[in-house]
């Protein structure tokens, strides 16, 4: 998005007048606007993507507010990458843009419920181990590893 603007604001600047500012334009604004919006629908793609994969686990692992909090983010998000597009303003007509801006407000407040519902990596030790709530094959397997993993998982909440 920042590359956009860049390239946003070398077009003003070419309709200046200078040469300087036409031949920036001509190449570097051009440059930066098509990097600009390939990598904003490059990102947004990813992210959508992200978000079904990430779903798809949580409710494999039977947490599914969190996981449909995913699958929605990832719907929002494609939804908002197609926004801002050409594609969008055939579909949303004048309105493309505002309904970008809506979708990204929704998936950012997507983000923060996902924070509040989705399990920590205590909460992914405590379902494995030997007392946790999947079945014994889905559990540490010895002491050893499951004494292992919970040190892993300590110290990454720690930072």
């Amino acid at each position: 998005m920042l590359t956009e603007t860049a390239g946003r604001w070398s077009e003003r600047a070419a309709q200046t007048g200078s040469r300087i500012a036409k031949a920036l334009e001509r190449y570097v604004g051009v440059a930066l606007r098509i990097v600009g919006k390939v990598l904003g629908i490059a990102t947004g793609v990813a992210m959508a993507i992200w978000g079904g994969i990430r779903g798809w686990q949580e409710i494999q692992e039977g947490n599914g507010g969190a996981g449909a909090l995913f699958l929605t983010s990832g719907i929002f998000t494609s939804l908002a990458v197609v926004a801002f597009t050409k594609l969008g303003t055939m579909l949303f007509g004048a309105a493309a843009t505002g309904v970008g801006i809506v979708l990204i407000v929704l998936v950012i407040v997507i983000a923060v419920l996902i924070e509040i519902f989705k399990d920590n990596k205590i909460q992914d030790w405590l379902e494995r181990c030997h007392f946790g709530k999947f079945e014994a094959g889905e559990r540490y397997r010895d002491p050893e590893l499951e004494l292992r993993e919970l040190e892993l998982a300590l110290n990454e909440m720690k930072g």
